[in-house]
């Protein structure tokens, strides 16, 4: 998946909003997102960001959020930066080995339901 350079400020404002913002339906939706992969895979995922891109102090997704949701503006827009280029960098090196053809599938999946949510508030005027 590519993500054209031009909406990627939209991206991450609607991710912020849809993570921080709302305790409503679409930080329910975004969470069904990771429900297309399997709990390794959202390990390993998160451990591939965590250990290659922004460093979460937190063990897992959850924690995580709630600590992305506590940083400052400047820090947010970092750690979403680096956050989105490590999922995009982890589904790269997935789908190369075609060895794991089920999770590349399943990775396309999280991002076409990601993606989609965030392009949906974005028209929404929600972010």
């Amino acid at each position: 998946m590519t993500v054209n350079p031009n909406e990627y400020d939209k991206y991450k404002k609607c991710w912020a909003y849809a993570t921080c913002s709302s305790d409503g339906p679409e930080s329910e939706e975004m969470e069904n997102c990771f429900k297309k992969l399997k709990p390794e895979e959202v390990k390993s995922a998160y451990q591939f960001v965590n250990n290659n891109y922004f460093n979460y102090k937190s063990d897992d997704i959850p924690g995580a959020i709630k600590e992305f949701c506590s940083y400052d503006d400047a820090t947010k827009r970092e750690a979403s930066n680096k956050t989105l280029n490590g999922m995009l960098d982890f589904e790269k090196k997935i789908c190369e080995n075609s060895d794991m053809a089920g999770e590349c599938s399943r990775c396309k999946e999280y991002f076409d339901c990601f993606f989609s949510h965030l392009n949906q508030y974005h028209q929404q005027k929600k972010c």
